[in-house]
């Protein structure tokens, strides 16, 4: 490696690494200090606590069904850009070209089950609030 091309290298890893920098906080102070201050007002007035109110148990539903629907879209991500790497890697066999291609599909596959299922469940979960409490 020369002597520009290991310059190069190095300026690259530097701006790089530079991006990926978090932004400095400012304003963590002024807000920890309001918070300070609006707190004991909140707790005089209304008796409410921070981790006081109680969870609706549908509430937890409708969150728990939405993480495992992001869970199944973190794998479908997986699994294609697993198939297209078995597909560009594969040199041209064709065994390795039909197994990508069958992954992809049944990926894409599973994709639509996760976006039927989700409109479901959350149709569900609305009437089921909607209808309890009255609040559509």
């Amino acid at each position: 490696m020369t002597g520009w091309q290991k310059k190069l290298l190095l300026l690259g890893l530097a701006v790089l690494s530079f991006s990926f920098m978090q932004p400095a906080f400012a304003s963590h102070g002024l807000i920890h200090d309001i918070k300070e201050e609006l707190e004991p007002i909140g707790v005089n007035a209304y008796g409410i606590q921070e981790g006081d109110a109680e969870e609706d148990p549908r509430v937890v539903a409708i969150q728990v069904v939405r993480v495992f629907f992001s869970i199944l879209g973190v794998v479908f991500i997986i699994l294609l850009i697993w198939a297209g790497f078995t597909w560009m890697t594969s040199a041209g066999d064709e065994d390795k070209i039909a197994t990508a291609k069958k992954t992809i599909s049944a990926a894409v596959i599973g994709l639509i089950i996760i976006f039927v299922s989700y409109a479901l469940a959350t149709f569900i979960l609305d009437t089921i609030i909607c209808g309890t409490t009255g609040s559509c």
